[in-house]
């Protein structure tokens, strides 16, 4: 019966399940099995970077397996295993009958060197995942997974990645750091910088408002490619003149969203509003209010209309 269904609609039916029922979903029929593969896919969650190390490994074993991983793959996320997808071992064994014993699961781990380049870890994604489209490194396990210091290091390799970045969950004032966490990927089109959620407003909140200092880092990378940019959260004191120099390092921006806990007073608003139309030809399209966050998205209106 599921046979004569369309291999589309049956994707839509699977895209409400969770991770185990859609594993035994899949084993129903073939028909079943092929329509999971792009939700299985599409969204590949890694908690460190031994993983990718691993699929690798798999990938060379299982050509099948490397080819469907090409063609499905382009959301590659460096999260904490509370986001949705979550690639594993077991996981992979259930999904798709690829197997390791102990001994060699214990091989694997072993060759495995703890701590690597940024640049190196995006050159192993574009390797495995050609048609990778978006890349989340969350700030934390950055830390835990890479070499990265306080002091910038300019010479990094630059990746031919274009498409977009998101670093979550920063902890600001470390310019240092995300300066070297995004000098790879300078060629990218979108960023989006979120630093830690606030639970609440008694809350300590001086590691989610970015500073200064951020903000000139992200106008020194030399981001001349990048066309949509997506800040949280701003301090409701702006300097303009910093501000000022992130618009000018940005030639191709098209739209900028900006995010704060406490939102700046009427008269500094609208002086930044006037820069940004200024030096950027961006213009409020929308106003959100969530929770206790403000969200103001500009956009340029030439932009729009093509």
């Amino acid at each position: 019966m599921l046979q004569k269904i369309p291999l589309e609609l049956v994707t839509l039916i699977a895209s409400y399940l969770d991770l185990k029922p859609i594993s035994e979903f899949a084993a129903t029929c073939h028909h079943c099995y092929n329509a999971v593969l792009p939700l299985i896919w599409q969204h590949l969650t890694i908690t460190d970077t031994n993983e990718l190390s691993i699929l690798d490994k798999k990938f060379q074993k299982n050509p099948i397996w490397s080819q469907r991983a090409i063609q499905y793959v382009h959301t590659v996320s460096l999260c904490r295993r509370n986001c949705n997808r979550i690639f594993s071992c077991r996981f992979a064994a259930s999904m798709f009958g690829i197997t390791s014993s102990r001994s060699e699961q214990q091989d694997e781990l072993s060759n495995i060197q703890p701590h690597e380049q940024t640049g190196s870890f995006g050159q192993h994604i574009l390797n495995l995942f050609p048609h990778v489209t978006r890349l989340v490194l969350d700030y934390a396990l950055a830390l835990q997974n890479f070499y990265l210091v306080p002091q910038p290091q300019p010479t990094q390799t630059i990746l031919p990645y274009t498409k977009s970045f998101s670093v979550v969950n920063y902890e600001s004032d470390n310019a240092g750091i995300l300066y070297n966490l995004l000098t790879p990927f300078k060629k990218i089109r979108h960023l989006q910088l979120q630093t830690l959620p606030v639970v609440s407003l008694c809350d300590d909140m001086d590691e989610s408002i970015l500073t200064d200092s951020d903000l000139n880092t992200l106008a020194n990378l030399g981001l001349n490619d990048l066309t949509r940019l997506e800040l949280s959260y701003l301090d409701s004191t702006i300097n303009m003149n910093i501000f000022i120099n992130l618009l000018k390092s940005l030639p191709c921006l098209r739209y900028l969203q900006l995010n704060w806990i406490f939102p700046p007073v009427k008269d500094d608003y609208h002086r930044l509003q006037q820069l940004i139309e200024l030096h950027a030809s961006l213009y409020p399209d929308k106003i959100e209010k969530e929770s206790n966050i403000l969200r103001i998205s500009f956009t340029n209106r030439v932009f729009i209309s093509k």
